[in-house]
């Protein structure tokens, strides 16, 4: 980029337009800015940076310095540069925020900032404030802090990089070569590795507990006490030791638990062996109460017994008895049985003369019913000849009738749908007329709706238009509070900022309060030594600091405390710790003006945007009074969408009732036609219905003249009345004479039906009397049968009666009964003691014979030897119970330990792995410097930064002085890869940059600055940037280095790049030709700055 022409009106110290055409400075090399001090020359660069990036080139000058205080009130605030770049010319105007005179009434009104880039081919320009930054970022390939180090080095910015420490370079380069990629990396390796520490020691801590709930009971002591340091210590780095000792316990656990076990097993033994022992005893001592009870049973049963014998005697013919009277009770039950069987016959006897009886009636009466019924069937056949021919006159009355019958109906049907023509017709003629009133009415109403909807036409765009409205409060709703957010963090900065200057203040006021005590008690010191020194010289003996013999004004010792070395060093120490808190408060004070600067700038994008105001102060009212605007435009534009969306809703409807209203005519229209179809049906109708009405009145005359019933067969009234009444006569009478005939069919059929039933029943009548005349032989032959085996049983049984017999039956049936059981409960009785008494005998010798096998034992002994064994085994059970209790609560921790050891493995090698990554990428390796990752990335750009400022500063400083970045940190504690020392190669030394003088410092600061806009056009594509400013700072020079200075910068020219210098040195006014005077105004002619170019 190389600027052609610059115009500058009511900007910064300019009150009138002024015009800068750099193409009279030549294609290339230096050109010096020269004039009063604030007449403006700086401002040039300002216009420059302001007309592409919106910002001045340094820190000092805000956008809201840049109206001019000098300029009229109708005079326009702005920049305009012309500028090439590879080979093509673009033009970019810009003007500032800033308050007007309104141009109606009084008083001043805001102006938003402006801004335009014109492009040198057909594209649009560029109009909005950002939008012109981003094309000029993107065509220059530059931002602004890239521009700004590059293009220009700014007043009072010459130092800054020379002389900063490893951490304020480091963010410099952040900013410029974008490193902070490699710092996000480096947190979130560190991130990562504290998440994998944090996931080991929660796997370490988790083994710890663990193994801290190992019990050591089974363990010698030497290991159960090497178990117990090892707790203390929380196993860290002895895990593998403590499961070794864990697996140890384990063994000598299973160990003791077998031992105990054979003990408790031979302990067992023992015990059942006593138990056994103390049975027999019992058995013994048993035994014998058993014995004595048997014995006692066996003489109780003797008596018992020779009772039972004498009993049975009694009973001993009892058998041959029962036997006779089991005998005499059977004959008595044959003969019991002969009486039922006679008083079986006597009672069938009785039946069958019972049904004698009833079938004999029976017979009587069927014989007299069918006497009767073939008399009333004579009767009813000589009746039945007379009704022969009443059916075949019935079928020619009923055809006669109803061939005139259906002849009628057709004619009266003609004369129905002639009334029905008459209706149908009078109904058309109404539809028709309903559907002309119909049709008119609803033409006006389609008309009238068609009006209706021409006015709501723009219903749907003026809803568009406020839905973009309403779209538009919104954004600019949330673009307000993001700004209100913005300014209330920034108003935090700022006072922060304020805060931190404060604190810098009193720090720097400490600092020179103890810096001129420091610098008192350091005099009082030197005069001290002196004095102490002079009390020692003598005449004639050379002094030990200058070597005179002659000593004509010696030092004198100070009155009062005398200061020492420790004294000195000890306010010094104070001193030292004020510069560095002041250093400290230096550069929080400075990030925090940074975080402000930022925070402005970004209020500065956005208020110039939405307010064009840039004074912080007055921005908070502002915002709030835009944001009451937005909001009072969002609620209009809320009521604007309300009724378009009911004006679009009304249209709709509209355009619904419309296409309503002309289906509902073309329906109406259909409904015409179809009236005028019917109209033209009924006609034909009428007439074909009146065809046939003569037809069907003919036919009926014929009928009436052919009738069987008709007096003289003519037809004597011709009118429809007299036609229609005739008919009806003629049917009437045919209806009678049918209904007579059907009464007599009826009646032949009936006697029909009714001789065949009767017939029916003479017949069945006849073989019910047949079977009644065999039934009655047959129960009388059955009667005689019955009758004479009754006297033959009465003659069997003789005297006596069936109730004495039963009576006697019973009684002896149950003496036999008790006889019998009498019998077999003595028999049973004797059994049983007989039976008790050998068990008894038995069992009195069983226990003889086991009382010898047991023999004689000692139960006290036998007692206390049980006990002794049961409390053994009970203090061995207790001791098996603790055993394993600690067995299986260290087994359980051992799996556990060994399961979270293979992962604790895993982890801790993730871990360390990780941890190395991180500690290299954030510079904390011991021993080594503390280098980050992106500190190291910086680096190599510093090294070819050094590179590049050491062809000029070697030039400049005559090949004295070389930069070079420090290897090695003082501090190992300290941040180190960018610090800079200085090689004087007149003698040899490596000394820090800040021991430079002024003007060394100058030559280091240009060099690395020059340096510096090399590499950032190397990183940016290989930019090329055919113009650079440098402002200042030649003052501390002397002749020769000046002369070096000179040719360094005419070497960068090289003939094609403009280098303007801003500086006073008069001898720049002889050396360099090109010259832009700018001059300070403030007499007759006007007050404010002026350019020329000479």
């Amino acid at each position: 980029m190389k600027p052609k022409k610059l115009v500058i009106s009511a900007f910064g110290p300019y009150a009138d337009r002024m015009e800068l055409d750099f193409e009279r400075l030549g294609g290339g090399g230096l050109y010096l800015i020269t004039g009063d001090t604030g007449a403006g020359k700086t401002t040039i660069f300002d216009a420059i940076t302001f007309a592409l990036y919106g910002e001045a080139s340094g820190e000092v000058r805000k956008g809201e310095m840049f109206r001019s205080k000098y300029a009229k009130d109708s005079a326009e605030t702005f920049v305009e540069l012309v500028f090439s770049y590879q080979g093509k010319t673009y033009q970019v105007r810009r003007s500032p925020e800033y308050m007007a005179p309104k141009k109606r009434g009084t008083g001043q009104t805001l102006r938003k900032a402006e801004a335009q880039l014109i492009y040198p081919d057909e594209r649009q320009p560029v109009t909005k404030a950002k939008d012109v930054t981003a094309a000029v970022e993107q065509l220059l390939g530059l931002s602004y802090d890239q521009f700004t180090q590059i293009a220009m080095i700014a007043q009072g910015d010459f130092q800054k990089l020379l002389l900063a420490g490893t951490t304020q370079r480091g963010e410099i380069f952040r900013q410029l070569f974008h490193t902070g990629l490699y710092q996000q990396i480096q947190m979130k390796l560190k991130d990562a590795s504290i998440a994998r520490y944090k996931e080991y020691d929660e796997m370490r801590r988790s083994i710890a507990q663990y193994l801290d709930g190992v019990k050591t009971e089974t363990a010698s002591w030497q290991e159960a006490e090497e178990f117990d340091e090892l707790k203390k210590i929380k196993f860290e780095g002895k895990l593998e030791r403590s499961l070794e000792l864990l697996k140890q316990f384990l063994e000598y656990g299973e160990a003791q638990e077998k031992e105990l076990r054979e003990k408790e097993d031979s302990l067992n033994q023992d015990i059942r062996k006593s138990e056994e022992a103390q049975n027999l005893v019992a058995q013994k001592r048993n035994l014998e109460l058993k014995k004595k009870k048997a014995e006692k049973d066996l003489e109780e049963l003797t008596p018992l017994l020779q009772l039972a014998v004498e009993v049975a005697e009694k009973y001993k013919d009892a058998d041959h008895r029962c036997e006779e009277l089991g005998i005499r009770i059977r004959e008595k039950e044959e003969k019991l049985k002969k009486y039922q069987e006679l008083e079986k016959l006597k009672k069938e006897l009785e039946t069958i003369e019972g049904k004698l009886e009833t079938v004999s009636e029976k017979k009587e009466k069927d014989i007299s019913e069918e006497q009767l019924l073939q008399k009333k069937d004579e009767e009813e056949k000589k009746r039945l000849s007379i009704l022969a021919d009443a059916g075949e006159e019935l079928q020619k009355y009923k055809f006669e009738y109803d061939k005139l019958d259906s002849e009628k109906r057709s004619y009266d049907s003609c004369l129905l749908t002639e009334e029905e023509i008459k209706k149908e017709q009078k109904q058309i003629d109404g539809w028709q007329e309903e559907i002309i009133r119909k049709e008119t009415q609803q033409k006006e109403e389609l008309e009238q709706q068609k009006k209706d909807k021409a006015l709501l036409d723009s219903a749907e765009l003026e809803l568009q238009k406020a839905e973009t409205k309403k779209t538009e409060g919104l954004r600019k709703k949330k673009e307000l509070e993001g700004l209100i957010a913005l300014v209330k963090e920034f108003q935090g900065a700022y006072n922060a900022t304020k805060e931190q200057q404060e604190k810098y203040k009193i720090s720097i006021e400490k600092v020179q309060k103890q810096r001129e005590v420091y610098q008192k008690l350091f005099q009082s010191f030197l005069d001290a030594q002196a004095g102490l020194l002079a009390q020692e010289l003598k005449e004639g003996c050379p002094c030990p600091v200058c070597g005179s013999f002659e000593h004509p004004r010696p030092g004198i010792l100070p009155k009062g405390q005398v200061v020492d070395q420790e004294i000195l060093d000890r306010e010094k120490q104070k001193l030292d710790r004020l510069e560095n808190d002041a250093n400290t408060q230096s550069v929080e004070a400075g990030k925090r003006k940074e975080r402000q600067k930022t925070l402005w700038h970004q209020i500065q994008r956005e208020a110039q945007e939405l307010l064009h105001e840039t004074e912080w102060k007055k921005l908070i009212p502002l915002l709030k009074e835009k944001q009451d605007q937005c909001e009072k435009q969002l609620a209009d534009s809320e009521e604007e969408i309300r009724i378009a969306i009911e004006r679009k809703k009304k249209k709709n409807e509209t355009e619904t009732w419309i296409e309503k209203l002309e289906t509902e005519i073309v329906q109406l229209q259909e409904e015409k036609n179809q009236c005028d179809r019917k109209q033209a049906g009924l006609q034909t109708r009428d007439v074909e219905n009146k065809k046939q009405q003569q037809i069907t009145a003919e036919e009926i005359r014929k009928l009436i003249q052919k009738s069987l019933v008709s007096g003289n067969g003519e037809v004597t009234d011709n009118t429809a009345a007299g036609f229609e009444r005739q008919i009806q006569d003629m049917l009437s009478c045919l209806s009678e004479k049918v209904q007579g005939k059907e009464k007599e069919a009826k009646q032949k059929q009936d006697l029909e039906k009714l001789i065949i039933e009767r017939e029916k029943t003479l017949k069945e009548l006849g073989r019910v009397i047949n079977e009644a005349a065999q039934d009655i032989v047959r129960l009388e032959t059955e009667r005689k049968n019955k009758a004479q085996k009754v006297d033959e049983l009465n003659e069997e049984i003789g005297e006596g009666g069936k109730e004495s017999l039963e009576q006697e039956i019973k009684t002896q049936r149950k003496l036999y009964e008790e006889l019998k059981e009498s019998s077999r409960r003595a028999q049973q009785k004797l059994q049983e003691i007989r039976a008790e008494k050998e068990r008894i005998t038995a069992v009195v010798k069983n226990f003889e014979e086991q009382k010898k096998e047991i023999g004689e034992v000692d139960e006290d002994a036998l007692r206390e030897q049980y006990s002794r064994f049961r409390e053994e085994k009970t203090q061995l059970s207790e001791k098996r119970k603790a055993l394993f209790s600690v067995q299986k609560g260290n087994e359980e921790i051992y799996h556990k330990v060994q399961v979270r050891q293979t992962e604790m493995t895993a982890a801790e090698k993730e871990y360390v792995w990780m941890k190395n990554l991180s500690d290299t990428a954030n510079g904390k390796l011991n021993g080594k410097a503390k280098i980050e990752l992106e500190t190291y990335i910086q680096m190599a750009y510093f090294d070819r930064i050094l590179r590049r400022a050491n062809l000029r500063l070697m030039t400049m400083s005559s090949g004295q002085y070389e930069l070079k970045r420090q290897e090695q940190s003082k501090n190992q504690k300290e941040k180190a890869g960018l610090d800079l020392n200085v090689i004087d190669h007149y003698n040899g030394t490596e000394r820090s940059v800040k021991t430079l003088s002024g003007g060394e410092s100058f030559q280091a600061s240009l060099s690395l600055a020059l340096g510096l806009s090399d590499e950032i056009q190397a990183c940016a594509g290989g930019i090329r940037l055919d113009s650079m400013f440098v402002d200042e700072g030649f003052g501390s020079l002397d002749e020769e280095s000046l002369e070096q200075a000179l040719k360094a910068l005419t070497s960068l020219a090289d003939g094609k790049r403009l280098v303007g210098i801003i500086s006073h040195v008069s001898e720049l006014k002889e050396r360099i030709e090109n010259k832009i005077i700018v001059t300070k105004k403030c007499g007759g002619d006007g007050v404010g700055s002026s350019i020329k170019i000479q």
